[in-house]
């Protein structure tokens, strides 16, 4: 994708994740479609790139593990504080 040319792939493992269906490549469900998007794929080179620049760059996977540690710390912080007292 980041060379232009568009993902034709089955809808296995992390394909989805990956994959823009139309966008950067096509998700297919069975060999006679993976055959004719391969013929004439229809996807631009300019989208393929745009797509993993968006999506898959340093910034933008940076970006996303730094949202992961700041979730995953905010949970940490919240359960290790002690339940409020309640009045019986």
């Amino acid at each position: 994708m980041a060379c232009g040319t568009p993902v034709i792939a089955f809808p296995g493992g992390s394909v989805p994740e990956i994959v823009e269906n139309g966008v950067s490549g096509w998700i297919c469900h069975d060999v006679a479609e993976m055959a004719a998007r391969a013929s004439a794929p229809g996807i631009s080179a300019e989208s393929c790139r745009d797509w993993v620049a968006a999506h898959f760059s340093c910034d933008a996977m940076v970006a996303r593990y730094i949202s992961v540690y700041e979730r995953v710390l905010d949970q940490a912080k919240r359960a290790s504080q002690p339940l409020p007292l309640r009045a019986v």
